[in-house]
């Protein structure tokens, strides 16, 4: 009587490892590359090894946006005013999109109503309670704060994700066009003049104080 052949154990594969390779390859290869087959080529192992520690080229995705978010500093101190908490949350997202142009738009496209995204929401909204903004605001900072930087980083890491064909434009002896924010001279500067300046018209919309770290209690 044969025995029944065991599955080959790979003790370099976790759901952590598998996340980072597939971050790897997107990040060298681009999200139209990326593959459970390519991914699993990668590791060297076979496809089926995969479904070991993840259920679908989804469940993989969404790994690789918490290891995104992971790289993102949230500022939680309750002495910290919410609005500069909120841009050096802004400085922080900025810097880890510019390290990661092609997988950027994953996090850009992530859906706010699951997880890693309902995680970080609910870690940067305790935050900003205690550092003062009151709890009715949140959603509307959030989604107009999260359009503003969304937008302008997809702009701005496009033009690192995607190589450029030729430096000439048709435009050449003719009116030239605005340019789009990733050409910007000091985008950095721009994003956060950006924030600072939504900050201030809701700030100025609701008769928001001056960053006045909640009281014990009102959270």
């Amino acid at each position: 009587m044969t025995a029944t052949k065991k599955p080959r154990k790979h003790h370099h594969l976790s759901r952590e490892s598998i996340a980072r390779a597939a971050l790897e390859l997107i990040d060298s290869e681009g999200i139209d590359a990326f593959s459970l087959r390519r991914l699993a080529q990668s590791l060297k192992v076979s496809a089926m090894s995969l479904y070991t520690y993840a259920t679908d080229k989804d469940g993989i995705i969404r790994d690789v946006v918490a290891l995104l978010l992971s790289e993102v500093v949230v500022v939680e101190d309750p002495a910290v005013r919410w609005e500069e908490a909120v841009l050096a949350g802004g400085k922080s997202l900025r810097a880890m999109a510019l390290r990661h142009p092609r997988a950027w738009p994953l996090v850009a496209l992530a859906p706010y109503d699951t997880w890693p995204m309902t995680a970080y929401g609910r870690r940067v909204d305790e935050a900003l309670m205690r550092q003062g903004l009151p709890r009715e605001l949140l959603p509307l900072l959030g989604s107009v704060i999260d359009a503003y930087a969304t937008g302008f980083l997809l702009l701005e890491t496009k033009a690192l994700a995607t190589p450029v064909a030729s430096t000439a434009s048709p435009f050449d002896g003719e009116l030239q066009p605005p340019a789009p924010l990733y050409a910007m001279a000091h985008p950095e500067e721009a994003f956060d003049e950006g924030g600072r300046t939504i900050i201030a018209g809701l700030k100025a919309r609701f008769g928001l104080a001056s960053g006045a770290p909640a009281r014990e209690g009102d959270c």
